[in-house]
C-alpha cells in the first residue's frame, strides 16, 4: 500500500484517456450493471476494499503541487499586505 504522493505516469494517463473509453462503452452496452455505483464491491470485494483505502491514503502529485502553490500564494499575499500597512501607518 502506498502512502503519500503518487508518481505520475504519462503512458498510463494517455492509455486511460484513449483505449479505456472504447472498452467502457462496449462493457456498459453489454453488461447492464457495469459502471453502476457499488458494483465493484460485488464483482471483486478484495480489489474494491484495497482501492478505497489506496485512494484515501495517497494524493495525486499534481494536486499536491497545486495545494503547495496556493499556500505559498496566500503567504506572499499576507506578507505584501502587512508590508503595505507598515509603509502607510
Amino acid at each position: 500500500m502506498k502512502f503519500g504522493i503518487r508518481t505520475p505516469s504519462p503512458r498510463k494517463s494517455i492509455s486511460a484517456r484513449t483505449k479505456g473509453r472504447v472498452t467502457r462503452s462496449v462493457k456498459s452496452y453489454t453488461r447492464p450493471a457495469y459502471g453502476k455505483k457499488g458494483m465493484g464491491l460485488v464483482a471483486n470485494p478484495r480489489k474494491s476494499v484495497y482501492n478505497k483505502a489506496y485512494n484515501k491514503t495517497s494524493v495525486n502529485a499534481f494536486e499536491a503541487v497545486g495545494c503547495i502553490m496556493v499556500v505559498i500564494a496566500v503567504v506572499v499575499f499576507v506578507a505584501a499586505i502587512s508590508f503595505i500597512k507598515g509603509l502607510l501607518g
